[in-house]
């Protein structure tokens, strides 16, 4: 069985002081995310971003509490939430209120923010080269609060003892607390018996290595695997390439190394040539006809061994009415298709 949620990046494709259009895109993910619940989602996922430097979306633990209160049974996710920015103790409390005010709905995941997002380090004032260690602390301490009334804990960056973490969460540690893959993480991740959760334009050989740290980490473990993807269908292929064109532009500069990575790559613009299709595969990008569509995620539940698909139809130079439209397809056309699906090898 698959779950399927959306997921929200909050980068917004206008300038910094267009602060209408920030305010709008929280708007529109709110009302995408109550809608989700309504159509069948399983859960959200908002990303973590500061000083604008990928997306708005600098506290998303604020945003799912709001979100939290408009919805019932929606999962809430963090993916992901910074830790290196956090001190410990203060994630495991908040996460811990988080689910405690929501019965049991957060989905804590764990993360760097990556190799490119330096600058929130030195405008923060922490050690670009400790945030792993960090991270991984952050974890074991999330986990403690979450199984046990007090921390005590000696980790790579920290010590603390006896810490009381309230109020007390609803979820264990190992239900609530996911990590984003890196060859860091993987095998701590198995090790712990925590979810693992892939970004986007990840290679698939990389995908495969991670995989492989994984399964090592958790020996006879079942452990738990999300991954994201930008899937956006509708009725012809020819619909679908023209109303997301300016989002698969937007994304091809934004993430212009990833694009890049695979080998030389021109793509001039147009949909439906072989360079737009390799584009969509290097951004880890699904777009066309509900058959397309629907074939391509089967074969990416495959990949990633995936439990869970966090589905991204919102995104920067989106329009809130086609993802709203993107996202009822999705509910009401692709995922029961999809659902009861196991993934090979698991």
């Amino acid at each position: 069985m698959t779950d399927f949620s959306l997921f929200f990046n909050l980068d917004v494709a206008a300038a910094l002081d267009d602060h209408d259009a920030t305010a709008r895109a929280y708007r529109d993910a709110e009302e995408q995310s109550v809608h989700a619940e309504q159509l069948g989602f399983d859960g959200v996922w908002f990303a973590e971003h500061h000083f604008a430097s990928f997306g708005r979306s600098p506290a998303p633990l604020i945003l799912l509490s709001r979100i939290g209160a408009r919805t019932s049974t929606l999962r809430l996710g963090t993916a992901i939430a910074e830790a290196p920015h956090y001190h410990p103790l203060r994630l495991a409390e908040e996460a811990a209120l988080l689910d405690h005010l929501t019965g049991g709905r957060l989905q804590l995941g764990i993360g760097t923010g990556g190799a490119s997002k330096r600058i929130e380090y030195d405008l923060f004032g922490y050690d670009f080269d400790q945030r792993n260690a960090r991270a991984r602390d952050a974890a074991r301490t999330v986990v403690a609060a979450f199984d046990h009334e007090t921390v005590d804990l000696d980790g790579e960056t920290y010590s603390v003892t006896d810490a009381r973490i309230v109020p007390r969460p609803v979820r264990s540690g190992a239900e609530a607390v996911w990590l984003a893959a890196s060859d860091e993480t993987a095998t701590f991740a198995g090790e712990h018996d925590l979810g693992l959760l892939f970004g986007r334009a990840v290679p698939p050989a990389r995908r495969a290595d991670l995989l492989a740290q994984y399964r090592k980490g958790l020996g006879d473990k079942r452990g738990r695997r999300a991954a994201l993807i930008f899937a956006f269908a509708a009725d012809t292929d020819e619909e679908a390439w023209e109303i997301t064109l300016p989002v698969v532009q937007h994304y091809a500069t934004l993430q212009s190394a990833a694009v890049q990575a695979g080998g030389p790559l021109d793509w001039d613009g147009r949909v439906g040539t072989p360079e737009y299709f390799e584009v969509l595969e290097r951004l880890t990008f699904t777009v066309g006809s509900v058959d397309r569509v629907t074939e391509r995620l089967s074969r990416f539940i495959d990949d990633n061994e995936a439990d869970e698909l966090l589905l991204q139809t919102y995104a920067g130079a989106s329009l809130h009415a086609d993802a709203v439209t993107a996202n009822e397809v999705l509910a009401r056309e692709v995922l029961p298709a999809l659902r009861e699906r196991v993934p090979v090898g698991r």
